[in-house]
């Protein structure tokens, strides 16, 4: 039997533990530890699976309870309604007649019929009826008070947005002390007066929609259109409403006699009709066309008795507009007219292009600022002059208390020199 010695023994032992390790590692690395990467990544699936599971059960569960709420919600919002409808009905029933049920259906039928009968009543004007109507409830009734005397008058209302604004001859305004409203039915509703523009011989009169509680009321006053048209047409069919004593407001129809670009001693340009309505005791008047625009604020015709003088106002729609929005009109307060040769007749010699200023009126701005009779406006800042319509139409762009300067020749005995006026504006009164 053969023997090992101690060296060799020594040499294997150390040569097994060489080769027992590295099968170990190779065992470990390619079987052992690959199962358990497999075990670990499988597992890692599953639980992200699970979480993500989870969430999705989460948000259904919140989805399904909110849809839930809205509909339990809505389902109580009808029972609430449905109660509500059914306890108007047994109110109404209950008026006069122990058959609830019964009496309940006959009064939504009877409420039925007769918004039906209104419907059909209304179909039933003509076109012409309604364009009447609508302007009959354009019109306001005012009532001026001076010293125990009253004056009856109308204005057609502008406007209704902010408050109710009418406009009215300005003769109606300048003696009363107080000033009252008739409108739908009520009488002796508060009104007052925001703006007088006596180049224009117009006034503006306001009503607060507070004084006036009855909200249907305000709905059923109509707000008539300025008309665009510049020039109307010799026979053109038009409606005219005035006041008549004795007789009240009163609407006629008639047609246009003449018309034509005229000035009058303002020298403001203007668009005058004559128009064929001949009555007597008429103290206000308002025209308006066939589709019912207004057209113009009427002037009894001193020459011809009876017959109206029609002022359009087409032309001062802007300015109009304008001293609703800002509640005054500006003003300069001065009177003139358009240099031509008549004018210089009347002076007795040759003038300067411009605007020939014919009155300054009492402590208005001009007046403040040293702008005399006899001077001769030729420009307002960059804005040439030529009439009294070219300097209404620039102030409307400016506001009280704006500066404007005034270019103007002044006659020195023998010859006419510039001078630039400063001038702070003011409203007219």
């Amino acid at each position: 039997m053969e023997k090992n010695t101690n060296s060799e023994i020594e040499n294997k032992i150390d040569n097994d533990e060489v080769q027992n390790g590295t099968e170990y590692r190779f065992v470990r690395e390619t079987i052992i530890d690959k199962k358990t990467r497999f075990k670990r990544g499988l597992l890692k699936v599953i639980a992200n699976f699970i979480l993500i599971l989870v969430v999705c059960v989460v948000t259904c569960f919140i989805f399904i309870n909110f849809i839930n709420s809205r509909e339990k919600h809505k389902d109580e919002q009808i029972a609430s309604d449905t109660g509500n409808e059914n306890k108007n009905t047994t109110i109404e029933g209950n008026s006069g007649n122990e058959d609830t049920g019964s009496k309940s259906t006959d009064d939504k039928t009877g409420e039925a019929t007769t918004k039906k009968d209104e419907v059909e009543t209304t179909s039933e004007f003509t076109e012409e009826e309604k364009i009447e109507k609508a302007i009959a409830n354009s019109i306001i009734v005012f009532k001026g008070y001076n010293d125990g005397n009253v004056n009856t008058f109308a204005g057609v209302v502008l406007s209704k947005s902010g408050a109710i604004v009418a406009v009215t001859s300005i003769h109606n305004v300048l003696e009363a002390e107080t000033i009252s409203g008739e409108v739908g039915g009520l009488v002796d509703i508060p009104t007052n007066v925001i703006a007088k523009d006596d180049e224009l011989q117009i006034a503006f009169i306001k009503i607060n929609k507070d004084d006036i509680e009855d909200r249907e009321i305000i709905e059923k006053i109509t707000v008539p259109t300025i008309s665009n048209v510049t020039a109307t047409e010799i026979g053109t069919n038009i409606k005219f409403c005035g006041w008549i004593e004795n007789s009240g407001m009163t609407l006629l129809n008639g047609k246009v006699l003449s018309q034509g670009i005229t000035e009058n001693i303002t020298d403001i340009s203007y668009n005058k009709y004559m128009i064929d309505v001949s009555v007597s005791n008429i103290t206000d008047g308002f025209v308006f066309d066939g589709s019912g625009n207004f057209i113009a604020m009427s002037v009894l015709n001193e020459n011809e008795a009876g017959k109206m003088n029609v002022i359009d106002l087409n032309g001062f729609k802007t300015e109009l507009y304008s001293v609703i929005n800002r509640g005054y009109a500006t003003r300069l307060g001065i009177i003139g007219q358009k240099v031509t040769m008549e004018i210089e007749n009347l002076v007795g010699e040759e003038l300067p292009d411009g605007m020939y200023v014919t009155e300054v009126k009492m402590d208005s701005p001009a007046y403040k600022a040293g702008i005399m009779v006899g001077d001769i406006i030729y420009k307002i800042n960059t804005t040439s002059v030529e009439n009294l319509t070219d300097i209404r139409k620039y102030l409307d762009s400016k506001q009280k208390g704006d500066v404007v300067t005034v270019y103007l020749y002044r006659n020195m005995g023998t010859r006419y020199n510039t001078y630039t006026i400063p001038v702070e504006l003011d409203e007219r009164k």
